[in-house]
Formats: C-alpha cells, sequence, structure tokens
C-alpha cells in the first residue's frame, strides 16, 4: 500500500473515531437537555395540590394534561390512576412501578427516574411525592417525544459525520497527493538514474518547504554524482589512452633495439674476425639513443605518476630568477647558436621543490628549442605581480594556433601530427610543466601573441602560498 493510501486510512480512522466522540456527546447532551426539561416539569406538577383532591376522579381532565397521569399508591401497595380519568382506554401501556416494600421504594423515587412501561418499548420518567395516611402520589411522563427527538438527532449526527467524514478523506487525499508530488518526482528521478541516465534532475519549487529543500540537496547530490562519473569516465579515458600512447612510445626504441640485436646475431656486421667496426659503431650508437630516449620518457611517466599520487612537493625557499638564469645557460651551452635572453630586476623567491621547478623551466626551454628553427631567440622574464612570481619564456618561432592551446599540455599530444618521435621529443614536456605548477598552487598557460609561442606561469610568492 502507498504512502498516501497509508496516511489517507489511518486519518479516515482518526476522523471517524472523533466525530463517534463528537456525535455521542451531541446526543447524550440532547437526550439530557429534554430529560432536565421533563424534569422540570414533573417537579412543577408535583408542586401544585392534586386536582382528584377537590374533583371527583371520573371528571375527564383537560385536553392539555393527556400527556400525563397520577396513581394514588396506598401503603399496602395497591395503586389506583385517579389522574386522569379514562387512561386506561389509552392505547399506551401503563408505566411499570417497581416491586416491594411501598415505603422504601417510593421513598427512593422522590426525584425523577426513567421506568419501562408494563408492555411494549414505551419508556416514562416518574416521580414520587408522599401524601397523609402513608400514601403516595406519583406523577408519569411518557418519553415518546423524547426518544423520537433523540432518534432524529442519532439520524442527524450519522448523517453529518458521514458527510464530515467524506468530505475530510477526499479534501486529505488531494492535499497528501499534491504534498507528495515532491516525492512522486524523487522517485521517478531515482527510477531514471538507476536505469543509467545521470541527466534528470527533481527541480522543486524554490521555497520553505521541507520536501523542497529535500529536492535542492537530492538535485545538488546528483550534481555532484554527474560531476563526479563525467570525471571518472575521463579519467579512465585519458588513463587508456595514456597507457595505449605510453605502449607506442615504448615500442618504438624498443624495436629499434631489438632489430639491431637481430641483426647482429644473424651476422649483418661480418663474421668471425671481418667485422665492419663502423657499421657496428653505427648500431651501437643507435642502441645507445634510443636507450637514453626510453630512459628520458620512462623518467618523465614516473614523475608524472609521482606528482599524480603525491601532489604536494616539499617547500623551501627558490629564487626563480636564479632558476632562470640556469636554465638559459644550459641552453646557450646545448645550442650555442641560439640567443637566450633572461628579463629580472632582481630575484623572485617562491616556495617549492628546486628540483622540480628547475625542471619546469628547462621544459619550457626545451620545447622552445625542440619547435624552433636553430638560432631563433627565446626570452626569459621573471618578475613579481602582487603576490604572484610571473615567468614568461617567449619564442619568435611558428607560434601555436589557437584550437591547440588547450590542447598542448595534454600528456603525449601534439600539435603537430607529422613532426616525427625523434624530433618532437616524448609529447610529456608540457605535461609535467602543468603538473608542477598546480602542485604549486600555480598556473600555466599560452598567451595570444602576434610571432612564436608565450607561456605564463604564475606561482605564489614566498610567504603568499597556501601551504
Amino acid at each position: 500500500m502507498s504512502l498516501k493510501s497509508r496516511l489517507t486510512l489511518g486519518t479516515a480512522a482518526l476522523l471517524v473515531v472523533v466525530v463517534a466522540v463528537l456525535g455521542w456527546v451531541a446526543v447524550e447532551a440532547a437526550r439530557s437537555s429534554m430529560i432536565k426539561g421533563v424534569d422540570d416539569r414533573l417537579r412543577v406538577l408535583a408542586a401544585r395540590k392534586p386536582a382528584w383532591f377537590t374533583q371527583p376522579a371520573t371528571n375527564p381532565p383537560p385536553l392539555e394534561h393527556r400527556d400525563r397521569a397520577e396513581f394514588l399508591v396506598t401503603p399496602e401497595g395497591q395503586r389506583r390512576l385517579v389522574f386522569p380519568a379514562g387512561f386506561a382506554t389509552n392505547p399506551d401501556p401503563l408505566p411499570l412501578l417497581p416491586d416491594g416494600p411501598v415505603r422504601p421504594v417510593l421513598g427512593t423515587l422522590r426525584k425523577p427516574v426513567t421506568v419501562a412501561a408494563e408492555t411494549g418499548d414505551l419508556s416514562y420518567r416518574i416521580m414520587a411525592t408522599p401524601l397523609p395516611g402513608g400514601n403516595f402520589r406519583v406523577l408519569a411522563t411518557p418519553l415518546d417525544e423524547v426518544d423520537a427527538a433523540v432518534a432524529r438527532t442519532v439520524r442527524l449526527v450519522l448523517v453529518a459525520g458521514g458527510a464530515v467524514l467524506l468530505l475530510g478523506c477526499a479534501g486529505y487525499w488531494l492535499l497528501v497527493r499534491r504534498g507528495m508530488r515532491p516525492v512522486d518526482g524523487m522517485v521517478r528521478t531515482a527510477a531514471a538514474i538507476a536505469g543509467g541516465d545521470l541527466t534528470p534532475r527533481v527541480q522543486p519549487k524554490r521555497g520553505g518547504a521541507e520536501l523542497d529543500r529535500l529536492g535542492s540537496a537530492l538535485d545538488e547530490m546528483l550534481d555532484q554524482i554527474e560531476t563526479a562519473f563525467a570525471a571518472r569516465e575521463a579519467g579512465t579515458h585519458r588513463l587508456r589512452e595514456f597507457v595505449a600512447d605510453a605502449s607506442h612510445e615504448l615500442r618504438t626504441p624498443l624495436s629499434a633495439i631489438r632489430g639491431y640485436a637481430e641483426l647482429y646475431r644473424s651476422g649483418a656486421f661480418g663474421e668471425g674476425d671481418r667485422i665492419d667496426g663502423e657499421r657496428l659503431d653505427r648500431a651501437m650508437r643507435r642502441i645507445e639513443s634510443e636507450s637514453e630516449r626510453m630512459g628520458r620518457l620512462v623518467e618523465d611517466l614516473l614523475l608524472l605518476a609521482q606528482l599524480d599520487q603525491t601532489p604536494e612537493p616539499g617547500r623551501t625557499e627558490v629564487d626563480i630568477t636564479a632558476l632562470a638564469e640556469d636554465a638559459a645557460a644550459d641552453l646557450r651551452a646545448a645550442d650555442p647558436g641560439r640567443p637566450v635572453e633572461v628579463l629580472a630586476a632582481g630575484p623572485v623567491p617562491v616556495s617549492g621543490d628546486e628540483h622540480q621547478l628547475r625542471q619546469l623551466i628547462g621544459n619550457l626551454l626545451s620545447n622552445a628549442r625542440q619547435h624552433t628553427a636553430a638560432g631563433t631567440p627565446v626570452r626569459v622574464s621573471v618578475h613579481g605581480d602582487d603576490a604572484t612570481a610571473v615567468l614568461v619564456v617567449v619564442d619568435e618561432g611558428p607560434g601555436i594556433p589557437a584550437e591547440h592551446r588547450e590542447k598542448i599540455f595534454e600528456r603525449f599530444y601534439r600539435a603537430d601530427g607529422s613532426r616525427s618521435r625523434s624530433t618532437g621529443g616524448t609529447g610529456l614536456g608540457l605535461a609535467i610543466v602543468k603538473a608542477i605548477a598546480r602542485a604549486h598552487e600555480g598556473t600555466v598557460r599560452v598567451l595570444d601573441s602576434e610571432r612564436g609561442a608565450r607561456f605564463e606561469v604564475r606561482l605564489p610568492l614566498s610567504g603568499r602560498s597556501g601551504s
């Protein structure tokens, strides 16, 4: 049974109890009021002098007094109807007086009480008063009108109570149905999400109702779940691509090394004492070159894995200006014909890992060297901007197309798909730059430039980082 049905049945049961209690109270109050009126009338009649003291009992009473009867009861218990005359011819049965000794029994009737008729379902309200000589005067009034009025009251209470019950249950059902609409929406949303669709939302009305606040909280939770699932799917996709690219990158040098080893085993470099030294030396250089390349790739992969697992580096105060000058000196030594200029007004201290920051700057300069022609100038500028250290590396090469600027920091991504693996590097240099910058609570981005590529790295100044 649904919650709405259980609530409605519970409310109906409560309404039945309330209507029954109120109806009983109303009927009893009406009966008590009418009985009180009858009792008051009996007391008024009992205070008057009996008419049969002065008139013969055979005289017919006025018509207005035919709704009552008077009895004279002797001490021996003999009962004589004295008023009204001819009452015996009335089709209504006489009241049934209590049995037993007259004085003790009738002495208890000095207050009005209800007794049954001798036959049938009629009841009377009777009252006894003592007379001289041990006699008793008994007044009796039939309660047929009272019983009829009570029966009408009962029917009215039943009709009104039934109407109240029906209207109350119908109104409550409508209110519950309207109030439970947010719950129905949550159920439909949960069912859709259980089916694999993470896009449905409850979308409650903006208000202060508890179910609306619950719906808003549920929507926020679903947004976070959808974001987490999307991030997990994206991470899984990136991991597959990363594993595929890493396997491909490692397969190339391994294939070269295996090829040269098979050539040597097949005797391609001579047999016995007749060894072609020049061909063998060239093969060994190629094996050494591919081994070094594979070693660099493995080191880069290990560094990225380390940054992913433990992104918080060790922190010491490091001068970015000094690191930039060292990296520029290394580039001049590796490429003597390339102009390299460092622009800095003075030391710019940051808090971080010196080895990682040195590798960040070195990768940016190495990227400029690999992707520009020989002799292309490279400029490095370092300065402080409020609470941020700013490092900018600019070259005058072909630049980076706008459609590649957001992707060049992805692992194994190359803006020039035609570039060979040997001349294009491992494709991890800029990914390492981004990982190191993020580990130091900084950012790296490609800026618009009229000519060449322009990379900007921002790091918190020493003493201003969140660490």
